[in-house]
């Protein structure tokens, strides 16, 4: 952007550098939005985005989450293959890490962080389906520490639909690709497939059909 505002173009560089230009979050979350569908060739409609530090308040929501450790976390005591159940303390660690775990690459903490989404998703399905309220409270809570590109109310309107007409929610899905080590800058990088992102967008946008 130039000292206007205007937007200057465009380079091929880390996704996430789309989200760190301009200091407005709406704006933030356009660029990024705008950056994976260049990526993927799709329309993307709609945008969250949250601090890690708001992951607090959505670990408190559902009494903390429960999952299994991927990996040896010798900063929260935590070996492969234990279960436990995240205190507020613990959360931000666990889904923040990246170093020191593993391989240390993002596409591993990107494997926890869709551990942990779906032990959420877990939890919560289960409190929403004894209680058709805790929805409300779980957007309105969402809504506290994220950022949307809809309205509150509209969101809790679609939330409740989803959860009393019982639509099934997909868990998220991870892109495959290479990882490799930049010699110049020391970094990890991971560059997608092609093919992976072909097969995703097949799979998930189009239904097959079948013709004589």
């Amino acid at each position: 952007y130039d000292s206007f505002g205007q937007a200057g173009g465009s380079k091929e560089m880390q996704l996430c550098l789309s989200h760190g230009w301009t200091g407005n979050l709406e704006t933030n979350d356009n660029n990024t939005r705008k950056a994976v569908e260049n990526l993927l060739g799709i329309r993307i409609d709609d945008t969250v985005s949250m601090d890690f530090s708001g992951i607090v308040a959505v670990n408190r929501l559902v009494g903390g989450v429960t999952l299994t450790v991927r990996d040896d976390m010798p900063e929260l005591n935590m070996k492969q293959g234990d279960v436990v159940t995240l205190s507020d303390d613990q959360v931000v660690l666990y889904v923040r890490l990246r170093r020191t775990v593993g391989d240390g690459s993002n596409p591993s903490r990107m494997a926890r962080h869709r551990d942990y989404i779906n032990g959420f998703m877990r939890q919560a399905n289960e409190l929403a389906s004894n209680d058709i309220g805790f929805v409300t409270t779980m957007v309105n809570t969402f809504y506290d520490v994220a950022n949307f590109s809809r309205s509150k109310g509209w969101m809790i309107n679609e939330m409740t639909k989803i959860y009393r007409d019982h639509y099934d929610i997909t868990s998220p899905i991870t892109l495959t690709g290479t990882s490799i080590v930049n010699r110049r800058t020391g970094w990890r990088e991971f560059y997608v497939s092609e093919d992976s992102i072909i097969d995703w967008v097949l799979a998930t946008l189009y239904s097959p059909v079948c013709f004589r």
